[in-house]
């Protein structure tokens, strides 16, 4: 059995970029994860067009991860 799982990344906040995270019940009901592929990663400024205070720009992207068990 498989399953296509996308989980969006985003520097924005530091808890997004912790991909376990985002799989950990998945992981834990056994299922394992098959390959792992970055879509549509890119970086930019805010929602705004804006930098933050320190002039920083986010980086964001998707993970598509397929999963087996």
């Amino acid at each position: 059995m498989q399953k296509l799982v996308t989980i969006f990344l985003s520097d924005d906040d530091d808890d997004d970029m912790e991909v376990t995270s985002h799989l950990e019940e998945e992981l834990q009901d056994g299922w394992q994860i098959a390959s792992m592929v970055p879509v549509g990663v890119g970086a930019g400024s805010g929602a705004g067009g804006e930098s933050d205070d320190e002039g920083h720009c986010y980086v964001a992207g998707w993970l598509a991860v397929l999963l087996e068990k």
